[in-house]
C-alpha cells in the first residue's frame, strides 16, 4: 500500500520507531496506522490477513490511525469497488468525487476538523493539507 516509507520516514524524523508490519505477527506496537495509496479492493485484499489483529487493537483502544486509501478502508464500502467489503469500522461509504472538475483532485485543499475529542487532532488548527486523490469518505455521521 503505496506511501508506506513516506510515512515511515516522517515518524523516524518526529523521533518515533516505526516498524513496518509485513505480517500479523508483527504488529506488537501501541498505535496502529494503516497508510496506503490505490484502490479500494486491492487493499482490502492486501488488509485481509490483517483484520483479526485491527480488530484487536480497537478492543484494546490502543490508536488507529487510517491515511488515505488506509482511511477508506476503515468504511463498509467504497464506488470504487462495489462488491467489495472494507472493514466496517466506521458506518457510511467511499464515493467518487462529484465534480466537472479533472480527476484525481491534486493540490492544496482547505480542511475542516468538525469534532475535536480525538487527540490527533486537538491542536491542528482549520487549514489546509495537500490532497492527491478521485474519491472521498462519506461518513454517516461527523466522526473527526
Amino acid at each position: 500500500m503505496g506511501n508506506i516509507k513516506s510515512v515511515y520516514n516522517a515518524l523516524k524524523y518526529l523521533g518515533a520507531k516505526p516498524v513496518v508490519a509485513k505480517s500479523p505477527s508483527d504488529v506488537k506496537g501501541e498505535k496502529i496506522i494503516i497508510p496506503g495509496v490505490g484502490a479500494f479492493g486491492k487493499g482490502a485484499h492486501n488488509l485481509k490477513p490483517f483484520i483479526p489483529k485491527i480488530r484487536e487493537t480497537l478492543t484494546s483502544n490502543l490508536p488507529l490511525l487510517g491515511i488515505c486509501l488506509g482511511l477508506e478502508m476503515f468504511f463498509e464500502d467504497s464506488e470504487e469497488s462495489p462488491r467489495i467489503k472494507g472493514l466496517g469500522l466506521m458506518k457510511g461509504k467511499v464515493v467518487r468525487i462529484r465534480t466537472k472538475l479533472r480527476l484525481p483532485h491534486i493540490g492544496w485543499n482547505s480542511l475542516e476538523i468538525k469534532k475535536r475529542a480525538c487527540p490527533l487532532f486537538q491542536d491542528i488548527d482549520n487549514g489546509y493539507a495537500y490532497f492527491v486523490h478521485s474519491y472521498h469518505a462519506l461518513p454517516e455521521e461527523d466522526v473527526v
